[in-house]
């Protein structure tokens, strides 16, 4: 879980330059005007030479990470490496050092910035030409004297009888001009007409049947939405569509809950019947309760009171029961961030250095590194992560796992075989995170896991072949290798399958409202 937000970085970063900006006035003679930002030549800088006058408008932002834009890889590489997961930091762990014993030629080598034990190179990858030494902008100097006013002259000079004072305010008629223009400036593109993020389909070319299109729906909330957007994309962004996107800033501040309290309130003409009426139930827990594990890699220990099996195992530890058997191991989950990774369930563990053994489930994350080539298309399109799951069996001396072979419009990524695979490493190194079972980025859904073992799978000798090592439904048990035709079980593919389900389609396919 995150301990800070990037505001709170970009604010201790500032704080800490105004604590220590003697050595900037001691040393180079500069002043807060030289930091200030200005309107120059029809666009917004930084003062420098000449510094700001009284005569120059100040620019100022409502957030240091908006006025500061220039040092948004930095605010970022600090979040991530240091505030993103909780590493027992906080924002005292964040000081300048002072380079006092000499001066460099340039004000920027004067501070050092620190985090934790870790002094941040600035010029260095991706933080080359990063200049947080001058995010002094935002502040603005005052004066500590004061005039001394003669009061009997100044009764000379100033008429002291005010009889009335008229406020300012603005008129009804001026009130709603300027609603109706601030409304044409933050409502969102249509999402009927917008072709980058059409979320409402057309149905029948009547008015009135349009149909939402969920995944274009979600991607028009996470690019158009003002709720949950990044800080410094706020400015970027336009009301809420949809209630259900709103978050605690925007609460009945919907185009959504504009429409229906209309709808209610000053247009409640008849509704026109439709020709399909809704049938399907709404869906009822039956449920009497169930286990809840909140994080990833938490432990539950199941064990036989009268004997040490538990029925996996049998009577010779070095050849288990599952290994002849199969097994399936089935959970709902859901997951509560787009960061973090670890294990769903395990019997041992398959990639141990010593005394390797058993199976587990793991989910992990992958982020989208700017620069990095050969993504495969369709991935990071409304994400900078993508989740993935797999299941990995230590069978014997080998090891196997559940990712399949893919041809992707731009590459492929065949199967490749694992049995000779022995640490985590290894296996990371050799298959491309792209073949194993994704699972979308959705906060708010449930996901059904399946993860399954079959030992009477023929998984070596299609592996070696070459027909089938970049389609996925030949690894996931569904086409005969002779003539391709698709079926429920061909006994040909990968020993381990993942497949997953979301609540909202399990209960839609099995006919109750979403």
């Amino acid at each position: 879980m995150p301990t800070a937000t990037k505001e709170q970085i970009a604010d201790r970063i500032t704080e800490l330059l105004i604590e220590h900006f003697n050595v900037y006035d001691a040393n180079y003679s500069l002043t807060l005007s030289y930091f200030q930002k200005v309107v120059r030549d029809g666009r917004i800088q930084v003062a420098t030479i000449p510094q700001r006058t009284d005569d120059e408008r100040l620019v100022l932002y409502r957030s240091d990470v908006k006025g500061n834009e220039a040092d948004i890889e930095l605010l970022n590489f600090i979040y991530n490496t240091y505030f993103a997961i909780d590493m027992g930091l906080d924002m005292s762990s964040i000081q300048l050092g002072i380079n006092d014993s000499s001066i460099p030629d340039v004000y920027h080598d004067i501070v050092t910035l620190i985090v934790g034990d870790d002094i941040i190179e600035v010029n260095a990858g991706s933080l080359t030409e990063t200049f947080y030494q001058d995010n002094l902008g935002q502040f603005v100097d005052f004066f500590e004297t004061h005039s001394n006013i003669d009061v009997e002259k100044a009764k000379q000079i100033l008429d002291t009888n005010i009889y009335e004072l008229y406020p300012s305010e603005l008129t009804k008629q001026q009130r709603i001009n300027r609603l109706f223009t601030e409304y044409e400036n933050l409502k969102p593109p249509s999402p009927i007409t917008d072709d980058g993020y059409q979320a409402l389909q057309d149905v029948g070319g009547e008015v009135g049947t349009d149909t939402y299109i969920p995944e274009a729906e979600q991607m028009f909330h996470d690019f158009l939405d003002i709720s949950d957007s990044p800080i410094d994309d706020e400015e970027n962004r336009y009301i809420t569509w949809r209630e259900r996107f709103e978050d605690h800033d925007n609460i009945n501040k919907s185009l959504e809950y504009l429409y229906e309290d209309l709808q209610n309130n000053y247009f409640t003409q008849e509704d026109i019947e439709p020709d399909i009426v809704e049938e399907r139930p709404k869906y009822r827990s039956r449920s009497s309760g169930y286990l809840k594990v909140r994080t990833l890699n938490q432990a539950i220990i199941v064990r036989n009171e009268e004997s040490s099996d538990i029925g996996l195992v049998g009577p010779d530890e070095n050849y288990p029961i599952w290994q002849d058997t199969g097994f399936t191991i089935t959970m709902w989950v859901r997951f509560l961030d787009k960061v973090n990774g670890g294990t769903l369930f395990n019997f041992g563990n398959p990639l141990r250095e010593n005394g390797a053994k058993g199976f587990m489930l793991e989910t992990f994350v992958k982020e989208f590194v700017y620069g990095e080539a050969n993504y495969p298309d369709g991935f990071f399109v409304t994400e900078n992560v993508e989740r993935f799951v797999r299941l990995v069996v230590r069978d014997g001396d080998n090891v196997r796992d559940s990712h399949v072979g893919n041809s992707w419009a731009d590459q492929d990524t065949p199967r490749i075989d694992t049995t000779g695979f022995n640490t985590q490493d290894i296996l990371d190194a050799n298959v491309s995170p792209f073949n194993y079972t994704r699972i979308p980025i959705d906060l708010r859904e449930w996901y059904f896991i399946v993860a399954t073992y079959d030992p009477n799978i023929e998984e070596d000798p299609a592996t070696s072949g070459s027909n089938y090592l970049t389609d996925p439904d030949f690894w996931r048990w569904n086409v005969y290798p002779g003539d391709g035709s698709y079926t429920s079980y061909s006994e040909h593919g990968a020993k381990c399958k993942v497949e997953i389900i979301s609540r909202t389609d399990l209960l839609r396919a099995r006919g109750f409202k979403e």
